[in-house]
């Protein structure tokens, strides 16, 4: 039986490898008797797949997954394979994920989906991807942000652009009663304040500093 000092070297090498995308080495360390679901517990809690989603490592992510990983495994922040993979725009990765039956409204700590996570990015194609497949378009987070909130503060239109086409609520409001256009007028992001008025933004919402767009 091996030690727990060796179960460790195991899973520490299997982790190394999951992050530098090393096919042959992630396989070899399972052979070995890796723990799949090894993490640094005085470090990040990421798992294998949660590095190997991060650094969009697509053939690294499927062999884990074809040896058990756990899909909707949190780590850092709560966050899930997919949110990680969808934060630094991965859609390949995203798209694989989706395929196994990873959860799409799954969320972090601050109760963003990973459509928030692809739009305040401004990954474009993953959040289309993420909306074919379902995601949640008006879900809000623990500011109850929407997607479009976050496009639009980070001056990402044609991310925005996407959102409403898809039917995104273009007058939601924050918990400080803040719209899209709001945060976008608020963050000079001028062409995405003239996307939301030309959409039909209502310019007499007030948030809670009492002034309206």
């Amino acid at each position: 039986m091996a030690s727990n000092q060796d179960a460790d070297g195991l899973g520490k090498q299997l982790w190394e490898a999951a992050s530098r995308g090393d096919h042959d080495q992630v396989s070899l360390a399972l052979d070995q008797g890796a723990n799949i679901e090894w993490h640094n517990t005085s470090a990040k809690a990421d798992t294998p797949l949660i590095v190997a989603c991060r650094n969009g490592h697509e053939s690294v992510v499927g062999l884990l997954l074809e040896r058990g990983a756990s899909i909707n495994a949190v780590g850092t922040d709560n966050r899930t394979s997919l949110h990680v993979a969808a934060w630094n725009g991965h859609e390949s990765v995203v798209g694989l994920l989706l395929e196994r039956g990873a959860s799409i409204d799954a969320v972090t700590n601050r109760n963003s989906t990973s459509l928030h996570l692809a739009a305040q990015e401004g990954h474009e194609s993953v959040a289309r991807l993420l909306l074919e497949r379902g995601a949640s378009i008006n879900a809000t987070n623990q500011y109850q942000a929407t997607s479009l909130h976050l496009a639009a503060s980070n001056g990402h239109e044609s991310v925005a652009r996407l959102l409403l086409e898809r039917g995104a609520s273009i007058d939601a409001v924050t918990n400080r009663n803040s719209t899209s256009l709001h945060f976008a007028a608020w963050n000079g992001h001028e062409s995405v304040a003239r996307l939301l008025l030309e959409r039909g933004a209502d310019t007499t919402i007030k948030s809670v500093r009492q002034y309206p767009c």
